[in-house]
């Protein structure tokens, strides 16, 4: 390939995976909608804890879910998370009991053994149903 073919090549590439991951997101989005319905967002927090959690982590619509009992947290991924799209199993390694904004985790596709690149997570937005 000619030197001033490669950056459009490479440009046009990236754009192609940047437009796919966008559909898949905004496909997730809905989903993620009604996941959160009838609920009530609260102040953000920086940790949660899993031990006495019913659940774990599910991917939808690039944020993360995690179900503690009746309370719902969301944490949107620092600088966004590729590798979460096409409902992948998250993997998370915890060291005390608790999860916090800016701890690593990856992701490893359905039917597959290979784990992604790590992302972290973001703040966590506790979602409540009124009482």
């Amino acid at each position: 390939m000619n030197r001033t073919l490669l950056p459009l090549a490479v440009s046009l590439v990236l754009a192609g995976c940047t437009a796919a991951s966008d559909r898949m997101a905004g496909a997730g989005a809905g989903e993620l909608a009604s996941t959160l319905a009838g609920r009530v967002a609260g102040a953000p927090v920086d940790c949660v804890n899993v031990q006495s959690a019913s659940g774990s982590f599910r991917a939808i619509g690039g944020a993360l879910l995690f179900n503690e009992g009746r309370r719902l947290y969301r944490s949107d991924p620092v600088d966004g998370c590729p590798f979460l799209a096409n409902d992948p199993i998250v993997i998370v390694e915890t060291y005390g009991g608790r999860i916090c904004r800016n701890d690593r985790f990856r992701t490893v596709g359905r039917g597959t053994s290979i784990p992604s690149g790590y992302c972290r997570f973001g703040a966590f937005t506790p979602y409540d149903r009124p009482r």
